[in-house]
């Protein structure tokens, strides 16, 4: 049966839609599977050697934009571990407070009995287990020259089981409690275990120790 054609509104009646868009280039995705993928246009990289355009009140666009160190970034306001301005000798303080703390636990027979000499201000590359370092160091003012310290001491144990380093724990925690590191140029105000904890680590046949300390220290 044929049917008369449809109308469309707005244009001469006698002429059909179909009609119309018998010229048109019709988009079914089968004709796009028989042309392929459009072919984008390639925008050339800018060469890193041109300078880039300098804004209102940039320096020299010919000399490379350098990030600013974090002793410039902890000056320039409030950060997590800095609440303020640094005062002079902050970072001695702080690992001259590391190195008090390691040789404390060093001269302790009860930590030594587990790790012996392995307890390690900083980080070893290739330690040997089970061992313990001072991971991390922040620090933040208080009040004038009064400087809040939190260390965290890893210890990394390969015993199998949590029980070496749950060991090695309580006895930092009573080495630190009785302990009075001597700090060059600094007065240790207090000196107390804020957090501990022994999990294993994301290689199993490893148990790691964490004890965080917190000190306050005071100018001479």
């Amino acid at each position: 049966m044929l049917h008369a054609p449809i109308p469309h509104p707005g244009r001469s009646p006698g002429v059909s839609a179909c009609v119309r868009c018998l010229g048109r280039r019709h988009d079914h995705p089968a004709d796009r599977r028989r042309r392929g993928p459009r072919r984008r246009r390639h925008r050339p990289d800018p060469d890193p050697r041109q300078p880039r355009p300098a804004a209102s009140g940039d320096p020299d666009p010919g000399l490379p934009r350098l990030r600013p160190s974090r002793d410039r970034r902890a000056l320039a306001g409030p950060g997590r571990a800095v609440a303020g301005p640094l005062p002079k000798g902050s970072p001695v303080s702080d690992q001259a407070l590391a190195d008090g703390l390691v040789a404390a636990l060093k001269a302790a027979p009860a930590v030594t009995a587990i790790l012996g000499q392995r307890i390690y201000a900083r980080s070893p590359r290739v330690p040997t287990y089970p061992c313990l370092a001072v991971s991390r160091t922040e620090s933040r003012v208080v009040e004038g020259e009064v400087i809040e310290h939190l260390l965290t001491l890893t210890c990394v144990s390969k015993f199998g089981g949590p029980e070496e380093a749950r060991a090695v724990v309580a006895a930092v925690r009573a080495v630190i409690h009785d302990a009075r590191p001597t700090i060059a140029g600094r007065r240790l105000v207090n000196l107390r275990v804020a957090y501990a904890d022994v999990f294993p680590a994301a290689e199993r046949e490893l148990t790691l120790g964490i004890v965080r300390v917190r000190a306050v220290t005071e100018p001479l």
